[in-house]
């Protein structure tokens, strides 16, 4: 696929429109001012308070129904009368001397007798044997898993929970859910039907949901109707373009490293899965989760490049061993750390000066033009963490 000078055309408008609506102050959003998008915390603490039935937005139960719909779990007629939430609830009991830890939302229902366990996953890496411990903590207060409670998996995408995070439970005990369905579903069922102070909320709370996922919905809603082209394409050549556009950064990082570095350099994707032909997992039809390329500095040392949950660029090395003096060089260059990765995010922003995720829209013009920029920033990058090892 060439990008049609009609498609260059069209990203070039939507650039404009983006600007414009910038200045305007059109993407003005409390949330963004008030928190990092991605912050667990404070969308546990939002979601707490749209869930509980006596919150200060007056409109009752109706969120709360909403999402025990969109989990499956309606069907039940569970009884929302008596209704508490909490935040950050701490569990305060012992096995093993390890302490249970915080549950993000507890919806408890029927006076306690009930309850949601939901578990807020946004970039967080999993804890060992999280879901399991907090299963532990459900079954001797509730009673019965999917009968008297339910452990709910919350992530932007509903990503499956890992192994290590599952400990002795199985996938199909668990109910994955998502922001780009689940909560997306409660902002767009209920929206039209609450009073005007919480639609403004809500709708800035979907702002902010559609960027943290891929940008797209709002794309859709804010700029291509104001597109001369918005009667000539369609949402699927404009996906098309999008994968396109970051197909060609991949090829192109790519060819950048393999002249440039004197090791092996290939695809992979979900981190460990070598893949030799990009047109496997980046295709004209989609592009596969955690894609990336993967450099080998040494027998067991790789430094990776992944775009994590469709949604991040990272540079960094997976499963590192190091000792205390070298993690500390990479912590001192503002690498973040999980329990797989010592990481940096590449951030990349729009013509308004706000960041997006990769595969956002609204990104479509920085990749046409600016794609060298961002591949050498990339590269730059890879040759900082190369060093770093050394």
């Amino acid at each position: 696929m060439d990008l049609q000078p009609a498609y260059k055309a069209f990203i070039e408008e939507c650039e404009e429109i983006a600007i414009n609506d910038a200045k305007k102050g059109n993407n003005y959003n409390i949330f963004e001012e008030l928190l990092s998008v991605s912050d667990e915390v404070r969308h546990s603490s939002f979601l707490s308070g749209l869930f509980n039935s006596n919150g200060s937005h007056g409109e009752g139960s109706k969120f709360l129904e909403t999402f025990i719909n969109a989990i499956g779990i309606g069907k039940l007629k569970l009884d929302l009368s008596q209704v508490k939430v909490y935040c950050e609830y701490s569990v305060n009991r012992f096995v093993d001397n390890s302490t249970y830890g915080r549950i993000d939302i507890l919806i408890e229902l029927e006076n306690g007798k009930r309850a949601i366990v939901i578990e807020n996953k946004i970039y967080a890496p999993d804890q060992p044997r999280q879901l399991e411990r907090y299963n532990d903590f459900a079954k001797s207060k509730y009673g019965e898993l999917n009968k008297d409670y339910w452990l709910v998996y919350l992530t932007l995408f509903g990503t499956d929970p890992s192994e290590d995070s599952l400990g002795s439970l199985n996938q199909e005990q668990i109910i994955c859910a998502s922001y780009k369905e689940s909560i997306q579903s409660i902002v767009n069922q209920q929206l039209d039907s609450c009073n005007s102070r919480v639609q403004s909320i809500l709708r800035q709370y979907k702002s902010l949901i559609s960027r943290l996922t891929d940008g797209t919905d709002e794309f859709y809603r804010n700029i291509v109707p104001k597109s001369r082209f918005k009667d000539r394409i369609t949402v699927e050549e404009i996906q098309k373009i999008r994968d396109f556009l970051r197909k060609q950064f991949f090829l192109d990082l790519k060819s950048k490293l393999d002249a440039t570095l004197d090791y092996d350099v290939h695809y992979v994707h979900q981190i460990h899965k070598k893949d030799i032909n990009i047109d496997h997992f980046l295709t004209d039809s989609g592009h596969k989760k955690n894609v990336g390329i993967e450099i080998l500095v040494d027998k067991n040392l790789k430094v990776n490049i992944e775009v994590q949950q469709w949604s991040r660029l990272l540079v960094g090395v997976f499963d590192p061993r190091f000792d205390s003096k070298q993690m500390k060089k990479f912590i001192d260059q503002d690498f973040e750390q999980d329990d797989w990765w010592l990481y940096k995010e590449l951030k990349i922003k729009d013509g308004g000066s706000r960041e997006q995720t990769f595969y956002s829209d609204y990104l479509n013009y920085q990749f046409l033009k600016n794609s060298d920029d961002i591949v050498e920033r990339t590269l730059n990058e890879v040759k900082n963490t190369i060093n770093l090892l050394q």
